[in-house]
């Protein structure tokens, strides 16, 4: 019986859009990868009415998994694995050199790199002339860029991959983003870049409310993203 309702749930994820699939449904999919022959359904049930979504079971404590009937230690860790493979899957895709056109471009990838990042950081990405990713690399550990020794490093790494533009960005954890932090030390950046032929395009703060950029804020000049 077990078997069969597998085979079934197998061929409707080939067939069907997983966006029209219940969530308790994918759940017990998942299962299926840690949990050999037993009868998931009711587990993936459990899990998506203890917890309100996939998504919550997912982030929730090993602690909590494991009291649902049917998850024991080896699902539980199974479950947390998968925001970890997702974002390797997303810096796999980036390692192909992304061209960014826009600043939604810039954004997007920026919500990706802070994705599950639990610690507010600030990273460095060097363009070439036409937008096109040469480096991407925390430079900062910690929301401000307050130190020479970061502005340095900087200016040294954008030489290193001789980049010609440079974006920095740093996430913030809680509330609205807020472009004070830094402008003092971005506007520093800026002159520093300049002196070396380097322009800063922007400088991005990411948050779960949304995300800030100093250039639409006139805090540094605005240049035109160039498209290869």
């Amino acid at each position: 019986m077990a078997n069969g309702h597998r085979q079934r749930l197998r061929v409707r994820f080939q067939e069907e859009n997983i966006d029209t699939i219940p969530e308790y449904i994918v759940a017990e999919r998942i299962l299926h990868g840690v949990i050999s022959q037993t009868d998931t359904c009711d587990t993936g049930r459990s899990l998506i009415k203890n917890f309100g979504s996939l998504a919550s079971a997912i982030d929730a404590p090993l602690s909590k998994l494991t009291k649902i009937h049917g998850i024991g230690r080896v699902s539980a860790k199974f479950f947390k694995l998968i925001p970890l493979f997702y974002k390797k899957y997303i810096l796999s895709k980036e390692a192909k050199a992304p061209v960014f056109a826009d600043s939604c471009d810039v954004v997007n990838f920026l919500l990706e790199r802070f994705r599950d990042c639990n610690d507010e950081i600030i990273v460095l990405l060097c363009l070439d002339p036409n937008g096109t990713l040469l480096k991407c690399k925390q430079v900062c550990d910690g929301p401000l860029l307050d130190s020479d020794d970061t502005i340095r490093s900087i200016v040294e790494l954008a030489i290193n991959v001789n980049a010609v533009r440079v974006i920095t960005a740093s996430n913030q954890k809680d509330g609205f983003p807020s472009t004070f932090r830094n402008r003092t030390a971005v506007r520093t950046l800026y002159n520093t870049l300049e002196l070396s032929g380097i322009h800063l395009d922007d400088h991005f703060i990411i948050s779960e409310r949304g995300c800030e950029s100093l250039c639409e804020r006139s805090m540094i000049p605005k240049i035109e993203y160039l498209k290869p």
